[in-house]
């Protein structure tokens, strides 16, 4: 069952295929309808963005920040943030 803020359609636009279901409400509600290419260009930009390591340094020294290290386990392991860093 959908609820309040959930979406569907979603599945379809990213695989560009046909849509496999159908939706009714069954009460009185609102709906929003994105365009394809409004969908597409929100899944296409990148949420966050990456910094080099010496501009997140120079990030730290002007202004209040945390290093986010977001790569898997493994990653981090082999090459992850100095623990020195993450201090200030």
């Amino acid at each position: 069952m959908i609820g309040p803020g959930d979406a569907f359609g979603e599945e379809a636009l990213v695989a560009g295929s046909n849509r496999n279901a159908s939706v009714r409400m069954l009460s009185d509600g609102q709906l929003v309808r994105l365009p394809k290419e409004a969908f597409v260009e929100l899944i296409q930009k990148p949420l966050l963005s990456g910094v080099t390591y010496t501009e997140g340094e120079n990030i730290l020294a002007t202004k209040p920040a945390v290093w986010l290290d977001v790569r898997f386990p493994e990653e981090h392991l082999r090459d992850g943030i100095q623990a020195a860093s993450t201090t200030r």
